[in-house]
């Protein structure tokens, strides 16, 4: 009992309060100077001539060089930098995504107290002087039901997300399962093992609690006698014509809940986890996670659907975003409307590659084809990622991602620029865009970086200028190296959701 109560205890430490919560594509590819130009039909999107030359309308009139130039006229005027484009390459990540706000954009999250400690009132320090490190493993099924209760009165939900960073709840216990609510409004448990009759939670001191019995697949949901909702604490979860089903343990594919995942460094967030039903061949950790696969969730009511689009096989791993989203995606601070803003990346990227994968790895093991994805910002730290950790990623995606993040204000080294100081290397890239330009991509401050006509929508400009520089380094197009552009997309989630079934299909070539 004591090790176990230690073991409680350094869970609780590590626990602390979860961050605030978080048209159609174009109809078809006409970007005819890129090599793979094609149709929006999967079965037709890549047609390459070996040079890059393939040109398919005279009327696009592309210079042969792959220089985006479609109007020499449009060299006349040569425009300043304009407010709009800097708007337009963020597109509303500060604006509109809910989890973020300007006032806040120039202060650093607090990095010090990451982990409060709510061990005190269970074990004094003095307690854990001899204990192994195995000691402190998470073991939640070898408690009692009694003991599980004593440590639900002391700590209350801290504890319950503790005792969750083992096998998840429902607990399994030798009588049955153990499903706990700390919602006063519920007040009973119906599922699969009780052919749906409401079972009577008992009521304890802050939580209600019920042992069921039940089998691998059983669904369930908590329920006041009228209405019926999802278990929050339920580690898996599949999603049927109501919304999501909670599972006394998975059969098949599904999807895994992780509470409160945090190394200390980056806020605590939640990750939710795409389990294949037939065994894993690639991972593929995904930003944004809110947005990714229950639109009750995504910031704006729409979600990428993203099991829907997602090859067999994959592993996704979707991880919400922080309180201070432009913070932890980007690795160097920018002039964001006239406010410094980002410089958290390079946390960010530690927590995932050196907390996050570890993680799931020990969970479910790490299949041998890593990948990374993202949009917007998720998109640039995508790209970061796979550059700050060369040869640790097969494959980085990024949709509409904000390359020009460096040269908004005062000049900094952009991520083309990073990726191209480092030269050729392992990791297939795939970039894209929709939006586009009236006339051509220019560099009026010339600071190196395509990014300065006010007409780009949805960072067109610089996600082909990647693409293209990526070709001058070596890559190849189709075998390492793709870009899609989606005329007029706008900057969505929709958009996004419609045309990421392409770089998941290349991810698993």
């Amino acid at each position: 009992m004591r090790v176990r109560t230690i073991f409680a205890a350094a869970l609780l430490a590590a626990c602390s309060s979860d961050p605030a919560p978080a048209d159609q594509a174009g109809t078809g590819l006409t970007d005819t100077s890129r090599p793979e130009a094609g149709t929006t039909d999967a079965s037709a999107d890549v047609v390459a001539d070996p040079d890059g030359s393939d040109v398919a309308d005279p009327e696009d009139d592309a210079d042969p060089d792959g220089s985006d130039v479609a109007d020499p006229e449009d060299d006349a005027e040569n425009p300043e930098p304009d407010s709009e484009l800097v708007d337009a390459e963020v597109e509303s990540d500060a604006a509109v995504d809910p989890d973020t706000n300007d006032t806040a954009l120039d202060v650093a999250p607090d990095r010090v107290d990451a982990e409060p400690d709510a061990s005190d009132d269970i074990v004094d320090a003095e307690d854990t002087t001899d204990l192994d490190a195995a000691d402190l493993e998470p073991d939640a099924a070898g408690l009692t039901l009694s003991e599980i209760l004593t440590l639900l009165r002391a700590g209350g939900e801290d504890a319950a997300y503790a005792l969750a960073r083992s096998d998840g709840w429902p607990i399994d216990l030798e009588d049955g399962y153990l499903i706990v609510s700390f919602d006063s409004s519920s007040t009973g448990v119906a599922g699969d093992f009780s052919e749906w009759a409401i079972l009577g939670l008992e009521v304890d001191a802050g939580f209600s609690y019920l042992v069921v019995s039940g089998v691998a697949g059983d669904g369930y949901k908590l329920t006041n006698g009228a209405q019926y909702w999802s278990d929050p604490l339920a580690r898996s979860y599949v999603f049927d014509e109501f919304g999501e089903l909670s599972k006394i343990e998975p059969s098949g594919g599904h999807f895994d809940r992780w509470q409160r995942v945090t190394d200390g460094v980056v806020a605590p967030r939640q990750v939710n986890v795409r389990v294949p039903a037939s065994p894993a061949t690639h991972v593929l950790y995904a930003h944004d996670g809110q947005n990714l696969f229950d639109g009750s969730r995504a910031s704006f009511g729409v979600s990428w659907d993203l099991d829907a689009s997602t090859p067999d096989g994959v592993l996704v791993i979707g991880i919400d975003h922080g309180p201070d989203r432009i913070y932890e995606y980007t690795w160097i601070e920018d002039d964001l409307r006239g406010t410094t803003a980002g410089g958290g990346g390079d946390a960010y990227a530690d927590f995932v590659q050196s907390y996050l994968r570890p993680m799931i790895d020990f969970a479910y093991g790490e299949p041998p084809n890593v990948g990374v994805i993202g949009s917007s910002l998720g998109g640039l730290i995508s790209l970061y990622i796979a550059h700050r950790f060369p040869g640790e990623f097969d494959m980085a995606i990024s949709l509409s991602g904000t390359l020009g993040w460096g040269s908004f204000g005062s000049h900094q080294q952009t991520v083309l620029e990073l990726y191209q100081e480092a030269g050729l290397r392992s990791t297939r890239l795939y970039v894209d865009s929709g939006g586009g330009v009236a006339g051509e991509c220019v560099d009026s401050d010339t600071d190196g970086i395509l990014d300065d006509n006010a007409s780009g929508a949805d960072n067109y400009c610089t996600n082909r200028q990647f693409a293209d520089a990526m070709a001058d380094l070596g890559y190849e197009w189709t075998v390492n190296l793709w870009h899609w552009w989606e005329p007029d997309a706008p900057h969505s989630e929709a958009a996004w959701a419609a045309r990421v079934f392409r770089p998941l299909g290349y991810f698993v070539e």
